[in-house]
């Protein structure tokens, strides 16, 4: 059970998750796709490498933890990221449910909440725990 609060455990979820559903996407899938379902190919692809250089923070972490160093870097990247982009979804899914159009909470964005406050949260947690060993 201590292994899914592992600060490694949390970078690895967050470097896989990022890798293969933000930023393999966006640089991969041909302008024909992306423009059917809605994107803009050149913005998704800079996206993509936002992504990208966001994933070399988190590795770069990932490798400082199997050093015995704690990533602070990596941490404040990941909580401000994830963070951010916490808030704007459920902004967004607060407006859309006040609206009088709403038909409920998509079943993606339920995922990609639940996914974001936990990677925030550990990271949280870990920066926390961090900062509360190095006063002792």
């Amino acid at each position: 059970m201590r292994r899914i609060f592992s600060l490694k455990w949390t970078l690895g979820i967050k470097i896989g998750v990022t890798i293969i559903i933000l930023v393999l996407p966006s640089l991969t899938f041909p302008d024909y796709l992306l423009t059917g379902w809605g994107f803009q190919p050149y913005l998704t692809r800079l996206l993509g490498v936002s992504y990208l250089a966001l994933s070399i923070t988190y590795i770069h972490g990932l490798r400082e933890t199997f050093d015995g160093r704690f990533p602070i870097g990596a941490v404040l990247t990941g909580i401000a990221s994830n963070g951010g982009a916490l808030l704007i979804q459920t902004s967004r899914i607060w407006n859309e449910l006040e609206s009088q159009a709403s038909t409920g909470i998509p079943y993606t964005a339920t995922i990609s909440i639940v996914f974001l406050f936990y990677i925030t949260s550990m990271l949280s947690l870990h920066l926390y725990r961090n900062f509360a060993l190095q006063s002792k």
